[in-house]
């Protein structure tokens, strides 16, 4: 089974796939395939490049020219998320269908027949606090918040939706309860 789980920064999707880790499943970060993109010499030229910055670029060189620049943000995207989805569709034709596959994305994914699509959600403020304990500045985590899409974009595809306003303690009933419900899945997969 191939779960997408999504949401905005600061909802805890993090969190969600360490708990459905520790339930048995196994997670994919699409950041995490992003970051190690980011030290691919190939993907730092093309990046450097459009950002007309002499290489090698930071992380954080990145998200300080691409956040509040829609555009910008756009072609950045068209660099990395064909190599983000190469690797991932090669970790989906691995899959044993018996076994459940989370990929944790930072953006609403467009799920395949089959996919079961999981959105964690949390109220703004909430989601505030959370980052400001990351250690993120304000103005950066308004413009992350402002660049995502809204709330209506990660709720399209669907089948499950956590609200994470709470503590871990209910985030991991809410969650053991969904893994039933996916164990028990009857879809066409």
């Amino acid at each position: 089974m191939i779960v997408l789980l999504t949401g905005g920064i600061g909802c805890g999707k993090s969190s969600v796939a360490a708990l459905l880790r520790g339930l048995g499943a196994t997670t994919v970060d699409a950041d995490t395939i992003v970051h190690e993109l980011h030290e691919d010499p190939d993907v730092q030229a093309e990046v450097a490049a459009l950002l007309g910055l002499p290489g090698p670029v930071s992380r954080a060189d990145v998200a300080r020219h691409v956040f509040g620049d829609d555009s910008l943000l756009r072609e950045l995207e068209a660099i990395l998320h064909p190599r983000v989805h190469a690797r991932m569709a090669a970790l989906r034709a691995s899959n044993p269908a018996d076994h459940v596959l989370v990929f944790e994305f930072p953006l609403p994914p467009t799920p395949q027949p089959g996919d079961v699509v999981i959105c964690v959600e949390a109220d703004e403020g909430v989601r505030v606090g959370r980052l400001r304990e990351r250690g993120m500045q304000d103005a950066d985590i308004f413009a992350r918040i402002a660049a995502a899409p809204g709330p209506m974009a990660y709720r399209e595809h669907a089948h499950h939706v956590i609200v994470n306003d709470g503590d871990l303690t209910d985030l991991r009933d809410r969650v053991t309860a969904l893994w039933e419900d996916l164990r028990h899945d009857t879809r066409d997969l």
